[in-house]
């Protein structure tokens, strides 16, 4: 019997049909290929997008912290400004007043060095000048002095604010410190200004 002749065109198609669906396929998966990378490619500029919002809102919040601090800083430095101010021009306390008149009335003394610009008497000479005959040992002073001051501090009067203010004494105290001492006179007036005067404002206070 003779073997039978193969179907050709049956086969052909069928091949034909293979390949076409092999290509779907390849097609298929190029384009899943291509979706999943665009998928990726989106998913990777939707994380730049968000990291650079959060970098800009981090910024923005950084950038707000600064600027509260640096008016927090401004304003801390008005009201410093405004307390320095205030401080040295309101009435001081005792102790304060003493520090101040220390600082900068007793600080300022300068000697005139230049002896042709100096008088020239004998400061050993005590004629007409009140002076004391005799010298005793005052042996309990410091125990005293130190009883008295510390019922003072413990009292109101020493936070009571009686006494001239800080800017009234520097002004003093660059005025004294251009008046170089070059006489006893200059000497006197110097121990007016600086001893005498304060110790008399405080004695007065005192006894108001």
């Amino acid at each position: 019997m003779a073997e039978q002749s193969p179907d050709y065109k049956k086969l052909f198609l069928e091949e034909q049909r293979r390949r076409e669906e092999e290509q779907r396929r390849r097609e298929a998966a190029e384009q899943a290929q291509k979706e999943e990378q665009c998928r990726r490619e989106e998913e990777q500029r939707r994380r730049e997008a968000a990291e650079q919002a959060q970098k800009e809102e981090q910024r923005r919040r950084e950038e707000e912290q600064r600027r509260r601090e640096e008016e927090q800083r401004r304003r801390e430095a008005v009201e410093q400004a405004q307390d320095r101010a205030e401080e040295k021009t309101r009435k001081t306390t005792l102790p304060e007043f003493l520090d101040a008149c220390h600082t900068h009335l007793h600080s300022g003394l300068t000697v005139q060095t230049d002896a042709t610009l100096s008088t020239r008497g004998d400061p050993a000479n005590a004629t007409n000048k009140l002076r004391p005959e005799n010298l005793v040992l005052w042996e309990d002073f410091p125990a005293q002095q130190a009883a008295i001051w510390d019922v003072l501090m413990a009292s109101d009067f020493a936070l009571e604010r009686h006494f001239t203010s800080l800017h009234t004494l520097e002004e003093s105290g660059e005025a004294i410190l251009r008046k170089m001492m070059s006489s006893e006179l200059d000497l006197y007036l110097f121990q007016r200004s600086t001893v005498d005067d304060p110790v008399t404002s405080i004695i007065e206070r005192l006894y108001d």
